[in-house]
């Protein structure tokens, strides 16, 4: 596998992992799931199931990506959960969260200069 691919297939496993955070959030904030039901539903046992197999996958990939450009492209997934509330479940973007958005990326940024 040459690198270029294991860094599409580790930034695909990211943007996958972004997008079931949104089963997690719904169920979370839903107001009939309390106690384990709020764990123990459909879409939050696909949710996790789906993410212990991303698991695989980046492990699998992380023998060809140099770990500190994984841990670089890792911490994007912050961004695209919050890119993914705003499009998905329609959440205002307010000014604390554009402020967390620029912390995520000057820490990027940071220690990738850095690192």
């Amino acid at each position: 596998m040459s690198k270029a691919v294991a860094i599409a297939i580790f930034v695909a496993t990211i943007i996958i992992s972004a997008l079931l955070q949104i089963p997690l959030k719904k169920s979370a904030t839903n107001p009939k799931h309390k106690g384990l039901r709020a764990y123990l539903n459909l879409p939050v046992i696909g949710a996790y199931a789906s993410m212990f197999a991303i698991t695989f996958v980046t492990t699998y990939v992380f023998r060809y990506i140099d770990l500190t450009l994984s841990t670089l492209l890792y911490k994007t997934e912050y961004i695209f959960i919050g890119i993914f509330s705003v499009l998905i479940l329609k959440e205002k973007l307010t000014k604390r969260k554009i402020i967390g958005f620029i912390v995520i990326i000057a820490g990027v940024l940071v220690y990738t200069l850095f690192a």
